[in-house]
């Protein structure tokens, strides 16, 4: 098969829906079908064209000051280059359903597939619509979460929470532990990095449990999160973004986590996994994870540190919570979930 698929971010942009295409586009190649990314240019160094571990790389160039005119960019771009997309077995697009469009009236017959990654926090209405729409123009599509059905009214063929490599750091108890807890995801509102900070404050404050935090990611509110860790005398190391955040998990006894990757990563390495929410999408993003009942979600910054303290306090309470998350979270391969993007595309 040849395979295109559509993503605004990719190699070397790190996060979650990177590291999705990446790992499927993989054992595709793997598998002897040739892959195609068309992506933004995200940074100016990078290449327009270029071929990774043998997945050529189209990158369309973008200018921050262009913003407001950026889809029409985009478009210009695909019907421009458009011989890109005469011989491939169908077109994948991975959120960016909305590119598909002038390549619709171009290619009519051609099958397109859609995965819907996540809900957009700061776009839900406006894309509500949208994300229904490109649903029904599909012939088939996965959906990060079933929670996806309720709020966006789309009908996925597929339901998946995603995937994760079972790495091979040291698992259990034997693993030498650096860190209280770890926060990996991006630092923006709805990962909830301030209400966990305000957690490990509370714990500070009124129980004098200090709590040895280290923060893999990046976003808007770091400067935001570097004032307040002085402010208050947190210990906090902030990492930034790193492609191998693992090393950090697996030196915690603890993952703050609001976000299906890093659960499943730290659930595989046996990690209790403190999870909180701060709006009813995000309610429904966490209670509808199949090990929900495994780990410990909160709605507010009191009830977490309560959580925390309990687990600190008692550990061995927690090990059939943990021993389920793990059972779960390490069937949640990337090879698992190669064969369900295969199965969508087989069916057409």
């Amino acid at each position: 098969m040849k395979i295109i698929f559509l993503t605004r971010l990719f190699f070397p942009s790190i996060g979650g829906v990177q590291k999705h295409v990446l790992e499927i586009s993989q054992r595709a190649i793997k598998n002897k079908h040739e892959v195609t990314i068309i992506t933004e240019k995200h940074l100016k160094k990078l290449k327009n064209f270029e071929c990774f571990k043998k997945i050529k790389i189209y990158r369309i160039p973008i200018k921050k000051q262009e913003k407001k005119i950026k889809k029409f960019r985009i478009w210009f771009w695909l019907i421009k280059n458009r011989e890109i997309f005469k011989g491939a077995s169908f077109i994948h697009a991975h959120d960016v359903g909305f590119w598909i469009f002038p390549l619709k009236f171009f290619f009519p017959k051609k099958a397109f597939y859609i995965t819907f990654h996540g809900y957009e926090p700061d776009y839900y209405k406006r894309n509500k619509f949208k994300k229904k729409l490109i649903g029904a123009m599909s012939n088939g599509s996965i959906a990060i979460g079933s929670y996806l059905k309720r709020w966006y009214k789309i009908k996925p063929t597929i339901i998946s929470y995603g995937a994760a490599t079972l790495t091979k750091f040291p698992l259990g108890q034997n693993q030498k532990h650096i860190f209280d807890a770890c926060f990996a995801g991006r630092l923006e509102k709805d990962t909830g990095i301030e209400e966990y900070l305000k957690a490990i404050k509370f714990l500070q404050r009124k129980y004098k449990i200090k709590t040895n935090l280290v923060v893999c990611g990046n976003g808007h509110l770091l400067k935001k999160v570097k004032r307040y860790t002085k402010k208050n005398k947190l210990s906090v190391k902030l990492v930034g973004l790193t492609n191998n955040p693992y090393r950090y998990i697996a030196r915690s006894k603890m993952m703050f986590s609001s976000q299906y990757l890093s659960i499943i990563e730290a659930a595989q390495m046996k990690k209790m996994i403190f999870s909180i929410y701060n709006t009813d999408i995000k309610k429904d993003y966490l209670l509808d994870l199949p090990i929900a009942k495994k780990i410990s979600i909160s709605n507010n910054y009191i009830q977490l540190a309560e959580s925390i303290k309990s687990f600190i306090e008692h550990p061995g309470r927690y090990k059939k919570m943990i021993a389920g998350s793990y059972d779960w979270a390490s069937r949640q391969t990337w090879s698992k979930l190669y064969k369900e993007y295969l199965s969508l595309w087989k069916n057409k």
